[in-house]
């Protein structure tokens, strides 16, 4: 029994095993290298995305702005663009309004 170690189909039981678990640890490092690599290019991914967002998000805003201007000086200040011709329409209730007051 105390020479069952000493065994050479022992050190060989052993050493394939040995053989076995570094090569599992290897396949396990590379995994883990290549989900390192792709999280790594997802997170450029997304800090690119983030950036056309906030660019989007700025014309709109740009563009919200002049038209917001453009409102005041026409509805408020009563202001129009050279060479326009501004009709001013009569305030008219729908029908089904105008029947229901009369009620």
């Amino acid at each position: 029994m105390k020479n069952i170690l000493l065994h050479p189909i022992t050190a060989l039981f052993f050493t394939i095993l040995s053989i076995i678990f570094i090569i599992s640890l290897q396949k396990t490092r590379q995994r883990s290298e290549n989900v390192t690599q792709v999280a790594d290019q997802l997170k450029v991914q997304v800090d690119q995305l983030r950036l056309e967002l906030d660019q989007a998000e700025n014309s709109l805003n740009q563009n919200n702005l002049g038209l917001e201007q453009e409102k005041v000086i026409r509805n408020e200040l009563l202001q129009q663009k050279e060479g326009e011709i501004i009709f001013q329409l009569p305030h008219v209730e729908p029908v089904g309004q105008a029947v229901a007051g009369q009620i």
